[in-house]
This record gives structure tokens, sequence and C-alpha cells, in this order.
């Protein structure tokens, strides 16, 4: 299903800290708290992630010790990688525009600098299949980062550390 390569980061240098201290800003009304530790994730030419769901319709009991439903996903493009899109094969990209496709789906281009938002599931944790996505095919390398929130606080290991201030 997915064959780049991924690194978990602890939170604790100067751009990490920054990048948790957007993610807040953008996502407002949470805490990092409730943040998976942000993933930086490689892909190499020829690397993709097949069509995948970010919540789960069982995540109260089986990402229970993640927080539970996934309600945010912020993925941050570290380099421009041209092809390589995040392609969002249910949604109607409404023609042209940044990132739009036409209408067999969603696709937005990974550009330095710029930063997806999506909600793979409701306020109320409600598991949302049009939200199905995929990263397509890298012709060249391509960084990301991402971070999940999710319904309620993660712990370590998979969130940041117990008291972090970003």
């Amino acid at each position: 299903m997915r064959t780049s390569t991924s690194c978990v980061l602890d939170g604790g240098s100067d751009g990490e800290r920054a990048y948790v201290r957007n993610a807040k800003a953008l996502m407002c009304g949470c805490d990092s708290d409730t943040f998976e530790a942000p993933t930086v994730i490689r892909y190499e030419p020829g690397q993709r992630l097949a069509p995948h769901f970010d919540a789960n319709r069982g995540a109260d009991v089986e990402d229970a010790n993640r927080g539970g439903q996934t309600l945010v996903t912020m993925i941050a493009y570290l380099n421009d990688a041209g092809d390589g899109v995040t392609r969002f094969g249910r949604l109607n990209g409404g023609g042209g525009g940044a990132g739009g496709g036409g209408g067999g789906g969603l696709e937005v281009a990974p550009k330095k600098g710029s930063c997806l938002v999506f909600f793979p599931a409701t306020r109320s944790g409600a598991f949302d299949d049009r939200v199905e996505h995929e990263g397509a095919e890298a012709g060249e390398e391509k960084w990301i980062c991402r971070i999940w929130r999710h319904a309620n606080e993660v712990r370590p290991p998979f969130g940041l550390p117990r008291g972090y201030q970003p």
C-alpha cells in the first residue's frame, strides 16, 4: 500500500515547534495533545501510497491508543515535486484552479511551502468515505510532513511528549 519511507519527529527542534504551532493555529480550538507527532515522509521516484482513508469506522476501539478518530489531516509539502499529487478520487475537483482536477477527482500538486488540510471525519467523529485519497506515483523525489489531529489525547509513543509546549 505504501512504498515510501517515514520518520516520526519528537517536536524538539525549532522548526518542528513552529510546525506544531502553525498546525494549532490552522486547527483552532484544539491543543497539540490531540496531535500525533509530526511524521516526515519521503517518496523516491516510482513510489506511491495507494488509495486509503485516514479515518476509521472503528476508531473508538481500533485506534483508542492513538487518540481515537482522526478528525484532521495536515500535510506540508517540503519540496516542489511536479507530479506525485495527492488525489481525492471521490471528490469533484470542479475543474482548473490550484489543485483542481477535472470531474474525475480533486488533485493537489506538491508545492514547497504549501499546506493541505482536510477532514477525514466530521467534528463528531463520523467517518467520511468521500475523503479517500492517495499519493500518486512520484516522478521525482517528494517530501512531506504530516500531522494528524485526533478526537482525544494522543499519548507517547504516538503523540508528542507529555507537557509539550510548541
